[in-house]
């Protein structure tokens, strides 16, 4: 499952990350970040955590080819005390949105 990463979600962190993915045998073998011209240094913290999410795919494996997947982050709902699930959305697109509640800055992960 993705991840918001724990302290791009402190910081509020929202964004879209852009992968080329090359699939070989039903494996992803290769990925590449597309350029985001306009990504803040906070955005860059979610590209780490996309590409692990995005190796860990898996198809048939007489699959073969490329694919551009786009995850986007937010930040949305009432702050909460306590680490909770983000919301994932896996898209007919196969692009992913990954919804978390903002933590208050007292939580401790």
């Amino acid at each position: 499952m993705p991840k918001y990463p724990p302290i791009a979600r402190a910081a509020h962190v929202t964004g879209q990350v852009t992968i080329r993915a090359t699939v070989e045998h039903g494996l992803v073998v290769r990925t590449e970040i597309l350029s985001q011209p306009n990504a803040t240094q906070g955005q860059r913290l979610l590209e780490t955590p996309t590409v692990e999410n995005l190796e860990t795919w898996r198809f048939s494996t007489q699959t073969a080819g490329a694919f551009t997947v786009t995850y986007t982050y937010a930040i949305s709902g009432g702050v909460v005390n306590e680490p909770a699930n983000p919301r994932i959305v896996m898209l007919p697109s196969l692009d992913v949105e990954i919804t978390a509640r903002p933590l208050s800055l007292a939580t401790k992960y």
